[in-house]
């Protein structure tokens, strides 16, 4: 398996706070809400939160 099929490197502890947090308003966390959430901090760094909030409707 090479780097870019190990999602679980681009899962970093500010997202799992994220997902711990928001976890009772999260219908369901699976891996593919995890990646997305990945893409989300890597394309908006600075508002990742809020869009994925936006994205989750939390």
């Amino acid at each position: 398996m090479n780097d870019d099929d190990n999602w679980t490197i681009k899962i970093d502890n500010e997202i799992l706070s994220w997902v711990l947090e928001n976890s009772k308003d999260i219908e369901a966390i699976t891996p593919r809400m995890l990646i997305k959430i990945s893409d989300i901090k890597t394309n908006e760094p600075e508002r990742w939160q809020e869009m994925a909030n936006i994205k989750f409707g939390i």
